[in-house]
């Protein structure tokens, strides 16, 4: 997440972020143990528990496209139809998601 200033003046910065993230994410699900560690000593839980959700969450970061766009809007009309966005202030999808980070992202494909 970023506001549009932060993406015209800290593009490279953001982009650099989003592959330390992709390398990141894609460490943790080879090798769960350390991050679960690193992760449990961060909240104060022991280590079960994050490595419980590691394995069943299984998250990665991908590229944003079409699909992932058509997602998003899905949860957004969800929250919409729940009352939990009003109608009148709910974004699109495409208004508020940048898919010029995708090349950041594909260094760990």
């Amino acid at each position: 997440m970023a506001s549009d200033a932060a993406l015209k003046s800290k593009r490279a910065l953001l982009a650099d972020y989003a592959a330390r993230l992709a390398k990141a994410r894609a460490w943790a699900l080879t090798d769960p143990a350390p991050y679960a560690s690193a992760w449990s000593r961060l909240i104060g839980l022991p280590e079960a528990v994050p490595l419980r959700w590691f394995g069943r969450a299984r998250y990665r970061t991908v590229p944003i496209d079409e699909a992932v766009i058509a997602d998003e809007q899905r949860i957004i009309d969800l929250y919409v139809r729940a009352g939990l966005i009003p109608a009148a202030r709910a974004p699109r999808a495409e208004a508020i998601l940048d898919t010029g980070f995708s090349d950041a992202l594909a260094v760990v494909r």
